[in-house]
């Protein structure tokens, strides 16, 4: 897979998120993709996570994975982007992040993801309501 494959291959799945467009997103990731988050330290199933990323989209407006930036490595990419929007009582978001992302047959299939959950406090709290 190229490097303008790969790129297009993490766009689609972010942009797909944006609009939250779960088959887009879904169409872009293997069945057996796996997260794994640094404030957890664990590996979950990209599947059991797909529900909570598509509530951010719908709690939020101007949900958005800004700034984008990709260094392409040998099995995947490594992505730099910021989560920004607002919620629905108008408290915005602003998270920088950093994903290690695999790919495997054209597909992301794991994800190291690194960021502080207190740039989403406003995200988390209106997803929980």
């Amino acid at each position: 897979m190229d490097e303008e494959a790969r790129i297009a291959t993490a766009h689609g799945m972010f942009d797909a998120l944006g609009r939250g467009d779960r088959e887009g997103v879904l169409a872009a990731v293997t069945d057996d993709a796996v997260v794994w988050q640094n404030y957890d330290d664990r590996e979950k199933p990209f599947s059991e996570r797909i529900d909570g990323l598509m509530r951010a989209s719908r709690v939020s407006t101007g949900f958005r994975y800004a700034d984008r930036r990709y260094l392409i490595l040998p099995d995947g990419l490594l992505l730099q982007h910021r989560l920004q929007g607002s919620v629905l009582d108008g408290e915005s978001f602003d998270a920088p992040i950093i994903v290690r992302a695999f790919l495997r047959d054209g597909r992301l299939s794991r994800f190291e993801e690194y960021f502080d959950q207190k740039a989403l406090a406003p995200l988390y709290a209106a997803m929980r309501q």
